[in-house]
C-alpha cells in the first residue's frame, strides 16, 4: 500500500510539473514576452516583474521536460533493444534529471498494481537471469528485511550467495553509506536493466 501511495504521489507530482504548471501560467500570465518592449524602455511596473517571474518558470519547466524525455527516451531504448539502460547526461541539467529519474521510478512503482489487475501475464522485461534478494543488516533489522522502494533510503553492510526455489538467488547487504540503496540500482547492476527493478521486488514482497 505505502509503495502505490508513493507512485501515485510521483504521479500526481509528474503530471503536475509537466502539465499542470505551463497550463497554470498560460491562463494566468499568459506570454510574458508581451511585456518585452516595456522592460526594454526600463520603465518596470508590476506586470513587468510578474513576466519576469513567470519567464523563468517557463524555463525552468522547459528544463525539467528536457530531462524527463530524455529519461523516458533511455528507458524506452533499454525496453525495446533489451540493452543496459545508457545514462545519457545533459550538461548543467544534472538535477533535473535526478528528479526526473526519481519521478519516473516513482511512477514504475505502480507497475506491479497494474499487472496484477491486467492478469497473471508474464511481464516483457522477465529473462531467466538470476534474481536478486537485498537484504539489511541494521542492529535491530529482520535478517530478511529488503531495500526500499527505489526513492527510499536503507541501510546495511556485506553481499553473498543463496539460492532459492530452483534458481540461484543473489543476497545484497547494504552498507551504512553508499552501496545500492534502491530497487532500481540493485536491477541496473545485477540483471542490467533498471526496468526490471519489479522482479527483485516480488522476490521480497511480504517480508519485514
Amino acid at each position: 500500500m505505502i509503495r502505490r501511495i508513493r507512485g501515485l504521489w510521483a504521479l500526481v507530482l509528474l503530471l503536475a510539473l509537466a502539465v499542470g504548471l505551463p497550463w497554470t501560467l498560460a491562463s494566468t500570465i499568459g506570454n510574458p514576452l508581451h511585456q518585452w518592449s516595456s522592460i526594454k524602455s526600463g520603465d518596470m511596473s508590476d506586470q513587468d516583474v510578474i513576466a519576469i517571474m513567470a519567464a523563468i518558470a517557463y524555463l525552468a519547466w522547459a528544463t525539467f521536460v528536457l530531462a524527463l524525455l530524455v529519461e523516458l527516451a533511455a528507458d524506452l531504448i533499454a525496453a525495446v533493444t533489451r540493452r543496459p539502460r545508457r545514462t545519457i547526461r545533459i550538461p548543467l541539467l544534472g538535477v533535473q534529471q535526478h528528479f526526473a529519474r526519481n519521478l519516473i521510478a516513482g511512477v514504475l512503482l505502480l507497475a506491479p498494481a497494474v499487472i496484477s489487475v491486467a492478469g497473471p501475464a508474464t511481464p516483457a522485461f522477465a529473462s531467466p537471469a538470476p534474481t536478486v534478494a537485498a537484504l539489511t543488516t541494521s542492529p535491530h533489522a529482520h535478517p530478511a528485511s529488503p531495500v526500499p522502494a527505489p526513492t527510499a533510503p536503507a541501510t546495511g553492510a556485506g553481499t553473498g550467495r543463496q539460492s532459492a526455489s530452483n534458481s540461484p538467488t543473489s543476497t545484497y547487504r547494504i552498507p551504512e553509506q553508499g552501496g545500492l540503496r534502491t530497487y532500481w540500482a540493485l536491477a541496473e547492476h545485477y540483471l542490467h536493466n533498471g526496468q526490471r527493478w519489479p522482479e527483485i521486488w516480488q522476490l521480497n514482497r511480504g517480508r519485514q
